[in-house]
């Protein structure tokens, strides 16, 4: 994993290359309080470009996210996913599997 976030308090995490990892690129998990994902680039990563667990409180806003070798976005937490550019990923695109919102 790339970037591994396992926090109980706010976190921002901007503007980062994360780039051929052999899991995940980014990783959020129990997380109470709000992660920010902000303006990242994640690819050529060796399974999701962004993994978000259940019960975690996730914002992903305008990140870049290509070439990973499964889900672009996996999201199971509670959150907003925003203006993220996610192409070329090997299974779905953003797959959103609880209560986010997707604009």
């Amino acid at each position: 994993v790339g970037v591994y976030v396992k926090s109980s308090e706010p976190l921002n995490v901007v503007a980062n290359m994360v780039n051929s990892n052999r899991g995940a690129g980014m990783s959020v998990i129990q997380s109470a309080q709000l992660t920010r994902l902000v303006g990242n680039c994640v690819l050529s990563n060796g399974w999701t470009g962004v993994a978000v667990d259940r019960e975690c409180r996730v914002e992903l806003r305008g990140n870049g996210v290509y070439g990973n070798n499964c889900h672009g976005i996996c999201f199971r937490g509670d959150g907003l996913i925003v203006e993220n550019d996610v192409v070329g990923n090997n299974a779905i695109g953003i797959r959103v599997m609880d209560n986010a919102d997707v604009k």
